[in-house]
């Protein structure tokens, strides 16, 4: 039995964050019990994971941690981000992401005090906190600044958004909301009356309450709806992001759905990539490809033609055997999922976007419901208890939801490296979030039969 706990380590952490930082001399203590019999398997990964995203500094001068393995920390760690204030913790994968809006939301998502998105040497964003709050006017270059949200103030701004009549007056406030909530210009924000088509390279809020889902990635495709969201050859690559309104009722709900869209486009762009290195290698396979009707038997249910079309299987094989140089750095399971994009089987994406925003939010969730517990069954109609496992469970109760009633497919292709991230994610949390996370995966085994979620069995 390890003698150091998890639960030891990160009370370490919160204490001496509070401060606003880590004294680096601890920090080179603790490196040391990397390797030490005195931590377990869970206690490491937890340690790992402090090392990798909170910062060390000594008197507020910037000092990053040193791995002597190849374990690395955020590249952010200590940047300065406004005269004298520095990144204190990351909320971000080392890798960072993409884009900025990414990392906005994800910040969002972490409700942590200053929080902001930072550009690391690489072009590379990430959601982080900051010692101090950080104006826009003061932040340097490379800094994206969050507005605070008051809960009861943000709500008042959308209960009078939703119930304006004026268009012009609605489109203004939702514009302002949306804005404060994506940390992003107002101009960089539509709004979509019912029937409009989203545009890209914004963020479309929408006004259509019979809008599939609570977000929706579009590839502005006109080729049919088989082949919607792929527009096959698309060199930039542009897609629509497009929100419904009733989603920006609450701030950090409303990044999730931005972050798992922007998760999705991820896997567009990289879907994009291997079929233009597919096309250059059978350009005929990709003519016929284009040419497939991919129609579903459902919503985004796996296809009738798929086992039978041989321009589809044709894809499959070169995908998954070529030496090309586009494709080395992927796993199977990544191929999978671009294949799958490219074919409008959008099960893998799906899974990926949900869990991906789950692992996201669930340490905020878990801050924010403290010590309080499942409500009963029968406690103001069952909605209480509905809104403890929505918060609790977020996007991975959302996911096991949409597939019971069959609005979202089932994946094949990357179950196990999604079991194999949440493994890793558990091994870094605390008792208490262990046990809550536990929570979670019992309630959807034992409510969410026959559904991915249900049968990840994780831990």
């Amino acid at each position: 039995m390890s003698r150091i706990t998890s639960a030891d380590l990160r009370k370490w952490e919160t204490g001496a964050l509070e401060n606003g930082a880590i004294n680096a001399a601890d920090v080179d203590a603790l490196k040391k019990l990397i390797g030490s019999e005195k931590l377990g398997a869970d206690e490491q990964a937890t340690l790992k994971d402090i090392l990798q995203h909170d910062a060390f500094e000594s008197k507020a001068v910037r000092s990053k941690v040193q791995f002597a393995s190849t374990e690395k920390p955020s590249p952010v760690l200590g940047k300065e981000v406004a005269n004298g204030v520095f990144v204190k913790q990351s909320y971000s994968p080392v890798e960072g992401h993409r884009t900025k809006e990414q990392a906005l939301a994800a910040a969002r998502m972490s409700g942590a005090d200053n929080a902001m998105a930072v550009k690391d040497r690489d072009g590379r964003w990430h959601a982080v906190a900051a010692t101090k709050p950080v104006k826009a006017e003061a932040a340097k270059a490379g800094v994206a600044t969050l507005h605070d949200c008051p809960p009861a103030a943000y709500a008042s701004m959308h209960k009078a958004a939703m119930a304006e009549t004026d268009f012009a007056k609605k489109e203004a406030q939702l514009k302002k909301l949306a804005s404060i909530t994506y940390g992003v210009p107002e101009d960089d924000i539509k709004v979509l009356k019912v029937g409009d088509a989203p545009e890209a390279g914004k963020i479309n809020i929408s006004l259509d309450k019979d809008m599939q889902g609570a977000g929706q990635l579009t590839s502005g495709c006109n080729c049919g709806k088989s082949h919607e969201n792929f527009n096959a050859g698309d060199k930039d690559k542009k897609y629509a992001v497009t929100v419904r309104a009733d989603q920006l009722a609450d701030p950090k709900k409303a990044a999730g759905v931005m972050f798992h869209e922007l998760t999705h486009a991820e896997d567009y762009r990289r879907a994009q990539d291997v079929y233009a290195a597919y096309a250059k290698a059978n350009p005929k396979g990709a003519e016929a490809l284009s040419k497939l009707d991919f129609a579903s038997r459902g919503d985004w249910q796996q296809h009738e033609t798929m086992a039978a079309a041989k321009p589809q299987s044709d894809l499959q094989k070169w995908v998954l055997t070529s030496k090309d140089p586009a494709l080395s750095k992927l796993s199977e399971a990544e191929k999978m999922k671009a294949i799958g994009y490219i074919t409008n089987q959008h099960g893998a994406t799906e899974a990926t976007a949900y869990t991906k925003s789950f692992m996201q939010e669930f340490r905020a969730s878990v801050k924010e419901l403290g010590s309080q517990t499942e409500p009963g069954a029968k406690v103001n109609g069952g909605k209480d208890r509905l809104d403890y496992w929505d918060k609790l469970g977020g996007q991975l109760t959302t996911w096991a939801s949409a597939q019971k009633r069959g609005s979202v497919a089932l994946s094949t292709a990357s179950l196990a490296d999604i079991k194999k991230e949440l493994k890793a994610f558990y091994a870094t949390l605390t008792p208490d979030e262990q046990k809550r996370f536990g929570e979670v995966m019992t309630y959807i085994k034992n409510n969410f039969k026959g559904t991915d979620a249900a049968n990840l069995n994780v831990p």
